[in-house]
Parts: structure tokens; C-alpha cells; sequence
């Protein structure tokens, strides 16, 4: 089970990520329907990935094996 801060970790990398519209409403030429089709541009864009993510494994257990430190809260200069 993945901690509270692996999940946070996971879900600040994903919300870098910007929805792209995908959806487009075309006329099929041979029926004359009305189709919507989804996906479309959705590789429109690059995708920066970290040289150490692996996408054969879940992303979410990679970014809690990579979590950076947590500074202490309380000081210890007086």
C-alpha cells in the first residue's frame, strides 16, 4: 500500500500533465451518420518523462520509491 505522501507525489506529476480536447464530431461520407471520434490530437503534444520511470511498471510505485526527503518542521537552531 502506498503512503500518504507517494500518492500526493503521484497525483502533483500527473496534474502537470494538460487535457487535450480529443473529441471531434465527423460525417461518415458512405452512411451519412454522424460519428464522434475520440482520441483525436491526443498525441499531439510531447510527453517529458524522468529518465528513471519505467513504463512497464506502475508509475505510482516508482514515484514512492522516489520521494524526495522531507525537511524537519521543527528547527534545532536556538
Amino acid at each position: 500500500m502506498l503512503g500518504v505522501s507517494a500518492v500526493s507525489l503521484y497525483i502533483k506529476m500527473m496534474s502537470k500533465i494538460e487535457a487535450i480536447d480529443t473529441d471531434l464530431t465527423v460525417r461518415d461520407s458512405k452512411t451519412g451518420r454522424i460519428i464522434t471520434v475520440h482520441g483525436v490530437g491526443a498525441l499531439k503534444g510531447q510527453l517529458k518523462l524522468k529518465k528513471n520511470v519505467d513504463l512497464t511498471k506502475p508509475i505510482a510505485s516508482q514515484a514512492a520509491k522516489t520521494t524526495p526527503a522531507r525537511k524537519s518542521l521543527v528547527s534545532t537552531k536556538h
